[in-house]
Parts: C-alpha cells; structure tokens; sequence
C-alpha cells in the first residue's frame, strides 16, 4: 500500500543520498526498501483503489532523455508505458504525479492596510498544469515543464473589487494540503507587495521590493506583469494592474487607484517539493486576522 509518509521517508533519504549528507536523525531513521519504479507502481495501485481518478484521471510520464517532456495518458489506457520503461524517468514520474493527486493547493489573497488591518481576502482553489494558456490568446497552449503553471481561469471574477490604494497593500499566499491530511499544510509562497511598488511597476520596467522584482513591464492602461520568485530562476507570479480614473468631475490624482487580478503563478516542481517534504514551513497565521473595514469574503 502506498504511504505519503513511506515515500517521504524515502524521498529525503534519496536526497541526503545525492548531496552526500547525512540523513536528518529521526526523520529517515528507517529508510522503506523501494525504487522509483516500485514506488510509483505502488501510488498507480492507491490511485486507482482510492478512486482517485473520479476527479483527475490523467497520468503523467516524464522522459529520461533531453530535453525533458511529459506525455500524459488517462489512467487506464493501453498506451500507458510499461512499469521496465528505461524511456521513462520514473523519479520525476513518481514526483509529478504525487504532486498533481496527492495534494490540494489553495490560494489566499488579501487587500490589506498599511498597519495590517484586513480589508478584503478571497480563498481560491488553484490546480496544477504543466501547459499554460496565453492570457491575451487562449487558444495558444505552451508546455511549461519543469514549471508548474497553477491558473486562475476567472481570475476576473475572483478579484472583481480588488482594488490597492495608496495606504493599502496586497498580500498573497498559496499552501498545499494533503488530501487525506496525512502531512501537514505547508507554504508554497508567502508574500506582500504595496501600493508604490506596484505603481512603481506599472509606471517603469524594472523595480526591485521585498524578494520580488517584476521583469516585464509596459506603459499602458492594462499591464500584465511578471513577478520573478526569490530562489526560483525562471519562476513568477503573473499580475494584472489597471490603473482607475478619478471620478468625473475630480481633479486626476497623483496616486490613482490600482485594480489587481493576479492570474497564475509559476513554480519549478522541484520547489513546490522541497517546501512540501523538505524544507516544510506551515501557513503565515499572521495573514489570517479578521477584517475590519470590509466583511471577508
């Protein structure tokens, strides 16, 4: 029987194995007997026991040979690769899989005041793609492997009045939870961004805050702009600003109001890995006060 907490025992094993450390006292004491191959033959048994396919029925296969491509296939079709595939490199396999039906993975956004204060939040289911959709053309799909693309498909619906004014500040989070709550929950990326640094990108190319730095930026009225994450080469967060008018008959402000949508977020799987099963933080608690100007959402 597959255990998320065998396999975790045993993916930090493997690890301390490659950097040639010692494994953590305690934690991989007693090392389950497996391979990558017998492992993820062991997950497809529990996937299809625990009917996992009722709500995803895909099946992702890595290749062993570069440049890396994933080939999906649905659980029970002939096509699927046999379990001695050498084509196959059935670790990234093993890890992908889990990720996409081992977890769920949630989105927390916030409208906050300058001193903390809650102003809005909005809790969001997000799923991971390995294929992305242009925002602007959507019938244009590009493969994003090793870069795991987590969307937010009515991302104009989720953040209708998330506006950012002057003494506000968004904020935003995303955990992962094990769907039987076998592990605990943990931070994927937890960060904040205030109102000059967003208007600071909207306004020029390039600007650096906290552990973000947007890289792409145009003058206009609707920007989409991409946040680099801190320890992920290639990963971002990727925004939408607006910038509002004054109201007719006011004099134009110096400071106008932004409208956000934020519509995906990138990360390598390797990341979202390491901060599930190695380097676990639990969620920012700190985020989740009440609100005190708005009703939450």
């Amino acid at each position: 029987m597959f255990s998320i907490k065998d396999f975790q025992q045993f993916y930090l094993a493997k690890k301390s194995e490659s950097q040639q450390d010692e494994p953590d006292s305690g934690a991989c004491s007693v090392v389950p007997k497996y391979d990558w191959t017998s492992l993820f033959i062991k997950f497809y048994i529990s996937f299809q026991d625990k009917k996992r396919h009722d709500e995803d029925d895909m099946i992702y296969f890595v290749t062993a040979s570069m440049p890396k491509m994933v080939n999906t296939f649905r659980y029970n079709s002939p096509k699927i690769p046999s379990f001695n595939d050498t084509n196959i490199d059935w670790e990234e396999t093993t890890c992908l899989n889990i990720l996409f039906h081992e977890f769920k993975f949630l989105l927390f956004a916030f409208i906050k005041k300058a001193n903390g204060d809650l102003i809005k939040s909005k809790i969001i289911d997000v799923y991971p793609s390995i294929i992305s959709h242009n925002v602007e053309n959507k019938k244009e799909i590009l493969d994003t492997f090793p870069y795991i693309g987590f969307h937010l498909y009515t991302f104009e619906e989720e953040f209708e009045s998330f506006i950012v004014s002057e003494s506000s500040k968004f904020a935003f989070e995303m955990i992962s939870s094990h769907v039987d709550s076998h592990l605990e929950d943990s931070s994927i990326i937890c960060s904040q961004i205030d109102y000059d640094n967003l208007k600071i990108a909207y306004d020029s190319n390039k600007v650096s805050f906290l552990d973000i730095i947007p890289f792409k930026a145009k003058k206009n009225k609707l920007l989409n702009i991409d946040f680099y994450i801190p320890n992920d080469s290639d990963g971002k967060v990727k925004l939408r600003l607006k910038e509002l008018e004054s109201p007719e008959g006011q004099n134009k402000v110096e400071k106008p109001d932004l409208k956000l949508m934020m519509t995906s977020i990138y990360f390598s799987w390797e990341l979202v890995f390491n901060r599930i099963f190695k380097n676990h933080e639990p969620p920012n608690l700190k985020l989740f006060s009440k609100p005190k100007t708005e009703t939450q959402e």
